[in-house]
């Protein structure tokens, strides 16, 4: 289901500048005219200052890049020459990889991300201060908390949030965005990402720090009771049921409606304390291999979120239902987490990833049934019919959670 989140560097045919023009010279303007004049702080190479930002790629101008990349000790030189490519794929940014020629004869990249709106959700469409929400998120994070993360991370350049706008501009890590079939990683890569993330999780256990962190909100803390969480639930299942009929088997049908009873306390599972720090989502789109040494990069951090450690896992985990790969990814999480301490013993994780794939399935649903019809045909969108066309995933979790958790109930 990762597919959604899927992204590739391509150049832009239409509505930018190809990349055999410089970015100076988009606008005609002079530097001082085109920029976003919103006077802030803002952090460069480990510096608060003062300065504007610019509104959109067309106004990263070389002066300015030269200015800023000198700052964070990324340049020694003056740019030469300063092209661009978008970067499609991003949900919660318009993406870009500058590219470099330097004085002292050096070809660089670099990574430069605006705040965008996508309007596949009804509740998102043109809403375009939670993108910016969302893209404050992340710069908090790089600017409070990267250097606690302990995992690898790309490197902040730039980071400034004004009024109307931000902008990112990381180290380029490349495009060596892991496969979506975890069947076809190796099995160190595999391990690395349990290790990455069980890392990052342990780090902010039940830490009293998190309290401190009140910019990054709570997942699931506002909560409904069961009754309200039902019908919520049999409400989406049925505008997702009437949408895809055709698609739908007999079984998953019949699936949908039984477990609509058992959401509520799924939810509950997937959200109880203890609470750590999340990325929120820890998908193939979002983990870069880079080669030069030989580590999982994990990019992309707006969704941050305080919340259950199984909401990284079911993020990149998905429905897999392949031993194996469990095995090797629930065992590399927890020995990493508990080291001389057991947080979390490996059958109750075993236990837990399941209830936390049957939740998944229903909150998939109810996100499924806010998208707006007229997008569900949309390449962004194939995941969906991924998802609709996944008869084995709701046979097996409607089963796990007959056998492993219903049994003091007597089944569902």
């Amino acid at each position: 289901m990762s597919t959604r989140n899927q992204a590739s560097a391509i150049a832009h045919k239409q509505s930018f500048v190809p990349r055999n023009q410089s970015c100076s010279n988009f606008s005609g303007k002079s530097i001082h005219q085109t920029f976003y004049a919103a006077q802030l702080l803002l952090l460069v190479g480990g510096q608060i200052i003062k300065a504007d930002i610019p509104a959109n790629i067309n106004e990263i101008s070389a002066p300015w890049l030269e200015n800023v990349l000198q700052k964070s000790a990324f340049i020694a030189g003056h740019i030469d020459s300063l092209t661009f490519e978008v970067v499609e794929g991003g949900y919660t940014g318009l993406n870009y990889r500058l590219f470099i020629s330097t004085s002292e004869q050096k070809a660089l990249t670099v990574f430069a991300k605006f705040p965008v709106g996508n309007s596949y959700n009804t509740k998102s469409a043109d809403n375009k201060g939670r993108f910016l929400e969302l893209a404050r998120n992340e710069i908090r994070f790089y600017r409070e908390i990267a250097n606690q993360s302990q995992i690898p991370i790309p490197r902040c350049l730039y980071s400034a949030s004004g009024e109307d706008n931000s902008l990112l501009i990381l180290e380029d890590l490349g495009n060596s965005r892991l496969t979506d079939n975890r069947h076809e990683l190796q099995e160190n890569q595999l391990s690395q990402i349990a290790v990455s993330m069980a890392t990052f999780h342990k780090h902010f256990w039940g830490n009293q720090r998190l309290e401190s962190l009140d910019w990054v909100t709570t997942r699931f803390a506002a909560k409904r009771n069961y009754e309200e969480e039902i019908q919520s639930f049999q409400r989406a299942s049925h505008l997702f049921v009437n949408q895809f009929k055709s698609h739908l088997s007999s079984d998953q049908i019949h699936v949908i409606g039984k477990i609509a009873f058992e959401y509520p306390r799924l939810k509950t599972a997937v959200a109880s304390p203890p609470l750590t720090l999340t990325h929120g989502d820890w998908t193939s789109a979002n983990l870069i291999w880079r080669e030069s040494d030989n580590k999982v990069y994990v990019i992309d951090w707006a969704g941050l979120r305080k919340g259950s450690y199984l909401w990284d896992i079911i993020k990149f985990l998905d429905f897999e239902m392949d031993k194996k790969v469990l095995d090797t990814f629930l065992n590399a999480y927890a020995k990493t987490l508990n080291g001389n301490l057991t947080l979390v013993e490996f059958n109750d994780l075993y236990k837990a990833f399941f209830l936390a794939q049957a939740w998944y399935l229903c909150g998939t649903i109810e996100f499924i049934a806010g998208i707006k019809e007229e997008f569900l045909h949309d390449p962004g969108t194939q995941w969906i019919w991924e998802f609709v066309n996944n008869k084995k995933a709701f046979s097996h979790l409607y089963t796990k959670l007959s056998e492993e958790v219903q049994k003091e109930s007597g089944g569902i």
